[in-house]
């Protein structure tokens, strides 16, 4: 039995992924987007910017900050280069590791490994795949996200 589930849209083709785990009884969350491009100031401020919703308010983000910086290749001393001024790669990163602070088990990504290498968008799906707990619903062109327990569900003429 084929998980695939035809359907055309008028835009390029895409592919959505998603882990198929049940969610009843858990809440759902919706937070303003996190800007990729365009953020002023310092990554702390922009981190702290995020941490100060009252919704985030109680998350200790601080405890597991260097240690997604170093998940993805990250230094700490990119905490005070102006947002701004990081590659695209960088502020991609930057935003995977504020979507992981923020201590979710529902994750909606869009194109989440589009800056990346090939080595980095492997290690963020393995990572975000590798949570049996979560729900992930992805949408990327990349085939890192392909592999076995994984709903594929082609979008488009592909």
């Amino acid at each position: 039995m084929s998980d695939r589930i035809p359907a055309r849209f008028p835009t390029e083709s895409m592919r959505l992924m998603q882990l198929p785990h049940g969610t009843s009884g858990r809440r759902l969350h919706t937070y303003r987007r996190i800007p990729t491009s365009g953020g002023e100031g310092t990554v702390r401020e922009l981190i702290d910017g995020v941490f100060g919703y009252a919704a985030n308010k109680t998350i200790l983000y601080q405890n597991n900050l260097n240690g997604y910086l170093t998940l993805f290749a990250l230094d700490e001393t990119i905490l005070d280069k102006d947002f701004r001024s990081l590659s695209g790669g960088e502020k991609q990163r930057i935003v995977i590791v504020i979507t992981l602070l923020l201590e979710r088990t529902i994750f909606f990504l869009d194109e989440i490994t589009a800056a990346l290498d090939n080595r980095m968008k492997q290690q963020v799906a393995d990572y975000f795949l590798s949570h049996e707990d979560w729900t992930v619903l992805a949408i990327s062109h990349d085939d890192t996200w392909y592999r076995e327990g994984v709903r594929i569900i082609p979008v488009g003429d592909s």
